[in-house]
């Protein structure tokens, strides 16, 4: 029936890979299935400020070292993407897109993805300064968002672009250490309560953003205006969700489905910080490894 693991991990952002490490460490078997990069959305971004004991350390590097430190105490990371979770007879079954894979328990540790504005033209926007910074060296862009994400992100793209109209749709939330930085860059434009309508383009190439009956030029567009949950699977995989599609958890992060828990972005309720993330895929861990003694 080939090998049954005590842990699958579905998601390699902070959470997962926490929870990898701790129960690798207790010589528990454990695959972490992730269908994109390790790290999850940390990998995407710049700089991370406000880790313990890492300030300013870079997304990707702290992603690597999740990744790294898990897979030297043992744990197996395969590129999938899960397509559905069901149990049957104490072993849950975790279907992906290049096989199915068995496990005691599973951890959905899928985090979440940037949400879309749903305008005409979203298709030519970018998610990731990080990724797709440097293709705007010497451009203009526009950054939609008001939040610390956006902030953080348009002053990144201040090294490559010569311009930047950063637009809130609403107020700016960002915190004031941020704000203080954004008002001495002289790169940065401010915008407030502007909703976008449409991303204009010619020929393949933006050439802009419509606010209405406002128009700000640009040759490029980046969006960070928030986050969904990543649980597109789980619907069909009969374990509950809130009214925001978030996973529902107990007390002890297990969800309706007995042996199958919940950890980090993706959770219902949950506090959206890598700190966060990594505190809750310790305890996760700690609550399977109970779970699956008391079951042995």
């Amino acid at each position: 029936m080939g090998k049954v693991y005590d842990v699958v991990i579905v998601g390699s952002g902070p959470a997962g890979l926490a929870a990898a490490i701790y129960l690798a460490r207790e010589k528990l078997s454990v695959l972490v299935i992730e269908k994109a990069i390790p790290g999850g959305l940390v990998a995407t971004i710049d700089k991370i400020d406000n880790y313990p004991g890492r300030p300013g350390v870079r997304g990707m590097e702290l992603a690597r070292e999740f990744a790294d430190q898990a897979q030297g105490f043992g744990a197996e990371i395969e590129v999938a993407e899960v397509t559905k979770i069901s149990g049957t007879n104490d072993i849950i079954s975790v279907a992906t897109d290049r096989g199915d894979f068995r496990a005691r328990a599973v951890l959905i540790a899928t985090g979440s993805a940037y949400r879309k504005l749903g305008i005409p033209g979203e298709e030519r926007a970018h998610y990731c300064a990080t990724c797709d910074g440097p293709f705007y060296t010497g451009k203009k862009l526009v950054v939609v968002g008001g939040a610390n994400s956006a902030v953080q992100e348009a002053l990144f793209l201040t090294k490559f672009a010569t311009h930047i109209d950063l637009v809130a749709r609403r107020e700016f939330s960002a915190s004031q250490i941020l704000m203080d930085e954004l008002a001495k860059n002289d790169k940065i434009t401010t915008h407030t309560n502007l909703a976008p309508t449409e991303i204009l383009s010619d020929d393949g190439a933006v050439t802009g953003v419509k606010f209405g009956d406002k128009t700000l030029a640009a040759d490029g567009v980046f969006v960070f205006v928030g986050q969904t949950p990543a649980t597109e699977f789980l619907p069909i995989s009969n374990i509950d969700l809130d009214s925001d599609g978030y996973v529902s958890t107990d007390a002890k992060l297990m969800t309706n489905l007995p042996g199958v828990f919940a950890a980090g972005d993706v959770r219902s309720g949950v506090v959206k910080q890598v700190a966060v993330a990594v505190g809750e895929g310790a305890t996760v861990a700690h609550n399977i490894r109970e779970f699956i003694k008391g079951n042995k």
